[in-house]
């Protein structure tokens, strides 16, 4: 036997899907292509892979006080 609370949830659940699907937006496309230089791309992941390695000898390879 299901419990009340799940039978609620699950009635819901089900009624909520209905609603947010009737009044759902389409999306519009409003994003455009911006062209980056090979450079700029280079410099971002250098920085970073940079700041990545930093947190990573803070947390474990730092002297202990």
């Amino acid at each position: 036997m299901l419990k009340r609370g799940t039978i609620i949830s699950a009635l819901t659940g089900l009624c909520l899907s209905f609603a947010l699907k009737a009044y759902s937006i389409q999306p519009a496309n409003t994003f455009k292509y911006i062209a980056q230089p090979l450079t700029s791309k280079a410099i971002v992941t250098l920085i970073g892979i940079s700041i990545i390695g930093l947190e990573l000898w803070w947390f474990l390879y730092r002297p202990k006080k």
